[in-house]
């Protein structure tokens, strides 16, 4: 999730928030007209801090169907978690369509990073406060624990941009790396790497319908894919030969109670662990020893204290080699959770 600063001013210059508009069909189209309506999330619901605002469709055009949401964030707003909802239409007679977009207000310093798995105001309702770790002091253990679990998982937890290439498998089916939100286009390439064919979406399917269903019927999130209707037709084999372009990202897909699809959170599970993660690196330097102990809590087996002593169980893993995949932490409460995102693995035919 992204985290924006008081007094930011988003832009095509500083796009950290953004919204993908697509048809019916899971491909990625540009819109003729939208607006944005932004709420602060509180214990007792949503309070509206921004009626709905006309979008300058020009002025924030990122490419095809992606445009920027131009908030300038307030001086003096509330630091905590915001939604932003944005309706758009593909043609103006259209009925709207309303995503939601989850961010964060706090102040990570000059350091500043990109999408993380939580935010730091859900560390902040685990009960750390401001006078035990700072939002830049958050913000970076956040970004070690995103790290961990994007490595660990080899797979992304946020909504991104990606022009990739894939290999040609004689089949009128195609397997992705990482989940499928919106499609831009298709292209078969030649050997000198220029488009001879592209296909749209009257002629492919696009495993993304999570989205389109609105998460109440399949799921292609474990099985991300495209796929020609017809059986007929088949992806040329060859090496990097398919090109795709759209939105990618493994992203929870929920309705919140004011019925928006929210459609750019990392899953709550997930985002629990990276907060034990973080809980296990603070306090750091000023108490090392209370740290040591909180990343070992989970192998306390029994204490005695009379003697004052512990007994640890082996750690997770031990004796089976490392595998930073299977045992990341060590501590089988967050890694359990962490095995359960990983990336669906790549099966072949030879």
């Amino acid at each position: 999730m992204e985290h924006l600063k008081q007094s930011e001013v988003v832009s095509t210059t500083n796009p950290r928030l953004w919204f993908f508009a697509m048809d019916a069909n899971g491909f990625l189209q540009a819109a003729s007209s939208a607006d944005f309506k932004v709420f602060l999330r509180e214990a007792t619901g949503l309070t509206e801090v921004v009626d709905w605002a006309v979008i300058d469709l020009s002025a924030t055009l990122l490419g095809v169907g992606r445009y920027v949401i131009p908030w300038t964030v307030p001086a003096d707003a509330d630091k905590g978690h915001y939604l932003v909802a944005v309706r758009w239409k593909i043609a103006a007679a259209d009925e709207w369509t309303t995503h939601g977009y989850e961010l964060c207000v706090a102040d990570p310093g000059a350091n500043r990073y990109r999408q993380q798995v939580a935010t730091v105001q859900d560390v902040r309702n685990w009960g750390i406060a401001e006078a035990d770790a700072t939002d830049a002091e958050v913000g970076s253990k956040l970004q070690a624990a995103t790290s961990l679990i994007y490595r660990a998982t080899a797979n992304i937890f946020d909504l991104r941009y990606i022009v990739a290439r894939f290999d040609g498998n004689g089949m009128d089916r195609l397997p992705f790396r990482h989940p499928i939100d919106a499609l831009e286009e298709v292209n078969y390439l030649d050997k000198d790497y220029d488009p001879v064919w592209d296909v749209d979406d009257e002629v492919m399917r696009v495993g993304n319908r999570h989205i389109r269903n609105r998460n109440t019927l399949e799921d292609d999130r474990a099985d991300p894919h495209i796929a020609f209707y017809d059986p007929a037709y088949k992806f040329p084999e060859g090496r990097h030969n398919v090109e795709v372009k759209g939105v990618f990202g493994y992203t929870e897909v929920y309705e919140d109670e004011d019925n928006i699809l929210v459609v750019n959170t990392p899953p709550q599970e997930l985002r629990d662990a990276a907060v034990k993660i973080v809980w296990r690196m603070l306090p750091t330097f000023d108490d090392p020893d209370e740290m040591e102990d909180r990343r070992e809590a989970h192998r306390v087996s029994s204490i005695k204290t009379k003697t004052q002593s512990v007994s640890f169980a082996p750690r997770a893993g031990a004796g089976q080699g490392s595998n930073v995949n299977s045992y990341p932490t060590g501590d089988p409460e967050i890694d359990d959770v962490i095995a359960q995102f990983h990336r669906p693995t790549e099966m072949g035919v030879v």
